[in-house]
């Protein structure tokens, strides 16, 4: 199950964009890594722009948006894909104070390193072929 954590700092989000990001970030992944919408989570989280620096310098607008997937699953070409659409997106939806220093990052995990419901996705993994 995917997961994808987008921290903002700079502007008060409104409803209306926190919904943007969910439904978009969630789209972005499923499209370019080839991942089931049905099963991406996506946690958005405002910080103060006193919590967050560029360069040692107070920051404007900015994100950081970390997504977690499984090892091995997508493409080196799918994730930059993926980076460059999430990117952009940020800018639609947080306007166009959005610096450069907005990092994209996707962390691949190996299955046994991290699951949900109690169980690794290595686990569920197993279970499922064990079922068909």
């Amino acid at each position: 199950m995917p997961f994808i954590n987008i921290r903002c700092a700079g502007t008060a989000l409104t409803g209306t964009q926190t919904a943007r990001l969910q439904e978009e970030a969630r789209r972005i992944l499923a499209e370019t890594m080839r991942k089931r919408a049905d099963w991406i989570v996506v946690l958005v989280e405002e910080t103060s722009r006193r919590g967050w620096s560029i360069v040692g310098q107070p920051g404007g607008i900015a994100a950081h948006v970390r997504t977690t997937i499984n090892a091995g699953g997508s493409t080196a070409e799918e994730k930059a894909r993926y980076v460059a659409a999430t990117y952009a997106m940020l800018g639609e939806v947080l306007g166009g104070g959005l610096g450069e220093m907005a990092y994209v990052e996707v962390l691949e995990l190996e299955g046994g390193a991290w699951g949900f419901g109690g169980l690794t996705n290595a686990d569920r993994a197993a279970m499922q072929r064990v079922s068909h």
